[in-house]
């Protein structure tokens, strides 16, 4: 689930493209990983906001500011979250 969020938003692949050709081999890694938090902070934010077609560009949407809050705060605490599909 998670890696097909991060090949369907715009955002993620977008902020990825950029930050990987800055990078060098050693952060690749981190790189990925932030991937991945992205697209498990939009997962959460679904959930939350009862919106299952939420994408990247909603997490800057001021609208949603409550949402994103929420699950950030849902992620943080609990770090082993990990969607299931």
């Amino acid at each position: 689930m998670i890696l097909r969020v991060i090949c369907a938003d715009k955002v993620i692949l977008l902020v990825g493209q950029k930050v990987w050709a800055k990078s060098t081999k050693e952060e690749r890694r981190v790189i990925m990983t932030e991937m991945r938090l992205l697209a498990n902070l939009i997962l959460r934010m679904r959930v939350v906001a009862l919106q299952p077609t939420l994408k990247g560009e909603d997490l800057v949407d001021r609208n949603g500011f409550d949402s994103l809050t929420e699950a950030i705060q849902s992620l943080s605490k609990n770090e082993d979250y990990r969607e299931e599909m």
